[in-house]
């Protein structure tokens, strides 16, 4: 295994444009070329990734489907930069209004539902 640094990732999900993830490190394997990433990798991978699906899905999403922070708040009981941190971790799916960040309702159902059964 020998570290790889700053390099770029094309990711492809289904239902997406494929985009292409800069910044990347990690360690790759010299026989099967393998590659794990870091922990900061990993994270600003999620992120990335996060943002990436979140600025194409502005595009398509309709306003009925987006919910304002403070209902976010007030449903998961967890403080509205907790909501932010999880949105740009990619735990909470949204989509861009201009540069605003708006939380998606089914998003937000699905853990509020997770939350009730715990």
């Amino acid at each position: 295994m020998h570290l790889k640094r700053d390099f770029s990732e094309k990711v492809h999900v289904t239902g997406y444009k494929p985009f292409t993830i800069h910044g990347l490190e990690g360690f790759q394997c010299k026989r099967c070329k393998e590659i794990i990433l870091t922990a900061a990798a990993n994270k600003h991978f999620d992120s990335s990734m996060a943002e990436e699906m979140a600025r194409q899905d502005s595009q398509r999403t309709v306003a009925a489907e987006l919910v304002e922070i403070d209902e976010v708040t007030t449903r998961l009981a967890i403080s509205r930069q907790r909501v932010h941190q999880m949105m740009k971790e990619g735990k909470i799916r949204y989509v861009f209004v201009g540069k605003i960040r708006y939380p998606l309702r089914s998003s937000v159902q699905s853990l509020s539902g997770k939350k009730k059964t715990k």
